[in-house]
């Protein structure tokens, strides 16, 4: 291996796959528009790691926003809490293929290329509640 160059299992784990960090800042950027005394309330595919932690540390300072990670799909809870306050799901590409009723696709960041040309992104989805609203099919 030459100095500077990774394996590409470790290119594809940092820059290429769902483990890469490449939209967290701007998604982050995003929600911390709400004003402070405002409860905002984001649901992720997951429950370690880059999903929730990435995006949950730029929240130290903003307990009016609160995470839920888990599973890929859109939970009950997050369906009730958009009924009250502004309601997001943020995920990786492949982890949500199905379609919902009541998500709009707000935003796509990329990651990094892959060798083969292709390329993962992370999606920030904006959650309505079971009301006659949006809907959008999952990428």
């Amino acid at each position: 291996m030459l100095v500077g160059q990774l394996i590409l299992g470790e290119r594809s784990g940092y820059f290429e796959e769902w483990t890469a960090g490449y939209g967290l800042r701007e998604i982050a950027q995003f929600l911390m528009q709400f004003p402070k005394n405002e409860l905002v309330v984001v649901g992720t595919e997951g429950i370690f790691g880059t999903l929730p932690d990435g995006i949950e540390i730029y929240f130290a300072d903003r307990p009016n926003v609160i995470f839920q990670g888990g599973k890929a799909t859109i939970s009950a809870e997050l369906k009730t809490a958009a009924k009250a306050h502004p309601t997001f799901f943020i995920k990786n590409t492949g982890r949500l293929d199905i379609i919902f009723n009541n998500i709009e696709l707000l935003q796509e960041y990329p990651k990094a290329s892959k060798p083969d040309g292709t390329h993962e992104s992370i999606y920030l989805y904006k959650v309505y509640p079971d009301i006659s609203t949006p809907s959008a099919k999952s990428r």
